[in-house]
């Protein structure tokens, strides 16, 4: 998708008695909102679009060698020429398959690095998405190689084949057994690495509701009050009920939000008066003190709480480093390496955790009637798949 004027775009409309030639451009051609350029002669309009186009080129250069501000840079250079739902595509790819290089010194990758990683991303990943990721590496590292960064020759890495690609991915979802998943709630609560992007796994180890259904969990869909949140299907809400132990560790987490993003903003005095704490003092206090006497103090944690959500109900309860709602995709990425550490096999997904944790229901005693409709489900037959999905993981492993 070349820079031109599309004359098949330009319209001719009246603006107050007067007449003037439109060109649009959409919301997918700025990566930013829809633009409309007006002009008196359509001479003029080609100037003017054009001089547009130079403006969306004009990519101020890296003023680091971090990977991650180069494949930032490459996206900034491709808006216009590559569809912009595809950048955002292969920014997400990037999050999830080059996660541990993101914040790399270009400049210390070597060779052997690249090699290995590539060796990983080919077992690991399917066909399409090594692709991209290979294509778009393949240009950052060009854009480098030019600004004199480093001189890797990508020469030396060789093309990926699809025959090469995704050797090891998992055919068959491994369900945790109850005891794998108390050790996987276990670790992610005392893991301070992964602390916020794990959120939305602990909430999914607690409950046992899919990742994707909790994650549209906002502030205005709690009620705490009645043990119970809100949560949205494609067609219809239900609630969903919670227990003491539950309802107080979201509240911990709330509150740890509510802290880091405050001392973000120099504002954590505030913030802690503006919500109806007024006796404490965070003067000589590091944040993690803060959040420890607010959690520790039932009375405390209900007061800033009620105020903090009710003040801001458009609030996603499960977000990440940057305050945004968790992604997907990312999760996968934070899941494969809390099970790693907990050494748990390949094939464990958000969606396996759901059927492992209704598995456990169900050997427990829990009726299929009482899941299927804790769980939303419309009737028995998807509670009757995760049970015979159980019962062939127990044959299989």
């Amino acid at each position: 998708m070349a820079d031109k004027f599309n004359k098949d775009k330009v319209k001719l409309i009246e603006l107050n008695g007067s007449f003037y030639y439109m060109y649009s451009f959409s919301k997918k051609e700025t990566g930013n909102k829809d633009k409309k350029i007006y002009a008196k002669s359509e001479e003029e309009l080609e100037e003017k679009v054009m001089a547009f186009y130079r403006e969306m080129r004009a990519v101020p250069k890296v003023q680091t060698t971090l990977l991650k501000d180069y494949v930032e840079y490459w996206a900034k250079k491709s808006f216009g020429i590559v569809e912009m739902p595809e950048i955002v595509k292969i920014l997400n790819l990037f999050n999830v398959m080059v996660y541990d290089y993101l914040n790399a010194d270009i400049t210390a990758i070597t060779l052997e690095d690249m090699q290995n990683f590539y060796r990983k991303m080919q077992r690991d990943f399917p066909y399409n998405n090594v692709q991209k990721v290979d294509t778009t590496l393949r240009a950052v590292f060009d854009y480098a190689n030019k600004d004199g960064i480093t001189t890797f020759d990508f020469n030396e890495i060789p093309v990926c084949t699809e025959q090469e690609c995704g050797s090891e991915i998992c055919p068959i979802e491994y369900l945790p057994t109850p005891e794998q998943q108390k050790h996987l709630l276990e670790y992610c609560l005392a893991d301070t690495n992964t602390k916020r992007s794990s959120w939305l796994l602990v909430f999914t180890l607690m409950t046992g509701l899919l990742a994707s259904k909790a994650v549209k969990i906002r502030y205005r869909d709690c009620d705490f009050e009645n043990k119970k949140v809100t949560v949205s299907l494609t067609k219809n809400v239900f609630p969903f009920l919670l227990n003491d132990e539950i309802i107080n560790w979201l509240k911990s987490i709330i509150v740890e939000r509510a802290v880091e993003e405050s001392v973000k903003n120099n504002c954590l005095q505030q913030t802690l008066e503006h919500y109806g704490l007024t006796v404490i003092d965070s003067k000589n206090m590091i944040p993690e003190q803060v959040i420890f006497n607010i959690c520790n103090n039932q009375q405390y944690m209900d007061i800033f709480v009620k105020n903090y959500m009710e003040q801001n109900p458009d609030n996603h309860i499960f977000v990440n480093k940057k305050f945004k709602p968790v992604i997907i995709n990312n999760l996968q990425h934070t899941l494969d390496i809390v099970c790693k550490k907990c050494g748990l096999p390949s094939g464990v997904t958000p969606v396996s955790l759901h059927k492992a944790f209704i598995a456990k229901e169900l050997e427990e005693g829990k009726s299929i009637e009482i899941l299927k409709k804790r769980y939303g489900y419309v009737n028995k037959v998807a509670i009757n798949n995760i049970k015979a999905s159980y019962d062939l993981r127990k044959l299989l492993f």
